[in-house]
């Protein structure tokens, strides 16, 4: 059944293959489980072996980073995108908006267990967020659905800008 993380709304998902028979699906969530009225989106997860038929839940034999849930992270993040580094230590990076549109790049040794303590901004100002990375070596470019809103656009805009940063979130 559907979690009280996502009762009310889904939308940012992106897939990242892990292997030829691994698949994990990335989607944020808002829910009920706060109360009516959370416009909180948590970071939920599914898996699959073939692309297509997804589980919610982690793999046999991982530990969920929220115990009892299939939350990647239980505060407000969204607009995610996961994607693979050449980094051998921390082969797999976020980048997602945090509480304050502040565009934030986090690092995992294994796309589940993201280090939400050290993550950095990894685009000057702020930004509404719908990113894409390409990775190139040690340089990422950012494809980044960036929010204008200036005397010619009171009520906002938005547009497609490019960003780029290096694998360690260095602009």
């Amino acid at each position: 059944g559907v979690s009280t993380y996502e009762d009310i709304n889904v939308g940012y998902s992106n897939i990242l293959k892990i292997s030829d028979s691994t698949y994990y699906l990335y989607y944020s969530g808002m829910g009920t489980e706060l109360g009516i009225g959370d416009t909180n989106q948590r970071l939920l997860f599914a898996y699959s072996t073939d692309g297509f038929t997804y589980t919610r839940g982690f793999p046999q034999g991982v530990t969920p980073p929220v115990s009892g849930t299939n939350l990647i992270a239980n505060f407000n993040l969204r607009e995610q995108h996961i994607f693979k580094v050449c980094d051998s230590k921390y082969p797999y990076r976020m980048i997602a908006n945090d509480d304050h549109y502040n565009m934030m790049m986090y690092k995992s040794t294994d796309a589940i267990h993201f280090d939400f303590e050290h993550g950095k901004k990894c685009c000057i100002g702020s930004r509404d967020c719908q990113v894409s990375a390409i990775v190139r070596g040690q340089t990422i470019k950012l494809y980044v659905r960036g929010w204008r809103k200036d005397n010619e656009h009171p009520l906002g805009t938005r547009a497609v800008t490019i960003a780029y940063c290096d694998i360690d979130e260095n602009i």
